[in-house]
């Protein structure tokens, strides 16, 4: 199972060719492939730092860097190794990644029909388990489900683009009449009260209006960044994963587990 998903890893790679005069960025790109990221990446960053990168190598540091929950730096190196004409899979992939955290819609479709020729057990080795968006073939979202409806076979390129307008926020409003920026201003009303009901209302109304517009990831994270409450850790992790900051979002997890355990008291933001 590890030797498949690497080897499905490596198909997203750009192409190593070692030689004797480039020792240091092959062992870091056997670092890589063998899962010591936190080596990889400072050896990286150190050849980066004495202009010792190939193009190759920026496909390596980019990857480095995403597997590490960095997706703006990783987007940074990806975006540079893909101008220095590089055409690795995984630039493309860490593009449609940093291009959906940010709302760029389109610029994430062009990535992932550059990558369209991968299937969803290739993009299984690739992620390897990060979270990633819902317009990857095999994220389970909405718009699999919808794709997976459908009566008409779908190519890979086409079954991206659909799930990609599916994830777009449509600016229809919700059944109460308020649009998902409205949402979050009513819950920021909410969660200044000391109202427990008021509370539970308010956090209802954050998590609906990140699933409604995953472009309000930010202003959620700012909101929710010092409560404690379970529900409002939990949609914190939602969107520090939907901004690519899979280590924060996972220690947001592991503190909504935790709270869980404790008695129930107002989660009103730490000092």
């Amino acid at each position: 199972m590890e030797l498949a998903a690497r080897t499905a890893r490596d198909r997203g790679r750009a192409p190593d060719v070692p030689n004797a005069s480039d020792a240091p960025r092959s062992l870091a790109s056997l670092h890589l492939r063998l899962g010591a990221l936190q080596l990889a990446r400072a050896e990286l960053e150190d050849l980066r730092a004495r202009d010792g990168l190939d193009p190759a190598a920026l496909a390596d540091l980019a990857e480095a860097r995403w597997r590490m929950g960095e997706l703006d730096l990783a987007a940074a190196a990806a975006e540079e190794y893909l101008a220095s004409g590089g055409s690795a899979l995984i630039a493309h992939i860490i593009e449609a990644e940093a291009a959906a955290a940010g709302g760029r819609q389109a610029d994430a479709q062009t990535h992932t029909a550059a990558v369209s020729g991968l299937g969803a057990a290739d993009l299984d080795g690739i992620f390897a388990g990060m979270p990633r968006r819902a317009f990857w073939p095999a994220a389970p979202a909405v718009a699999g489900a919808e794709l997976a409806r459908s009566d008409e076979p779908a190519s890979s390129s086409e079954a991206a683009e659909r799930a990609m307008a599916a994830t777009e926020p449509t600016g229809e409003p919700t059944e109460d009449g308020r649009d998902p920026s409205a949402l979050l201003e009513a819950a920021r009303a909410d969660l200044a009260s000391r109202d427990l009901d008021r509370i539970d209302a308010g956090l209802t109304r954050v998590a609906l209006a990140l699933r409604l517009d995953p472009t309000l990831a930010a202003p959620v994270v700012e909101l929710l960044a010092r409560r404690t409450e379970p529900a409002a850790l939990v949609t914190h992790g939602d969107a520090l994963r939907i901004l690519g900051r899979a280590l924060a979002a996972e220690a947001s997890y592991r503190a909504a587990a935790s709270a869980l355990e404790r008695p129930r008291r107002l989660g009103r933001p730490r000092p």
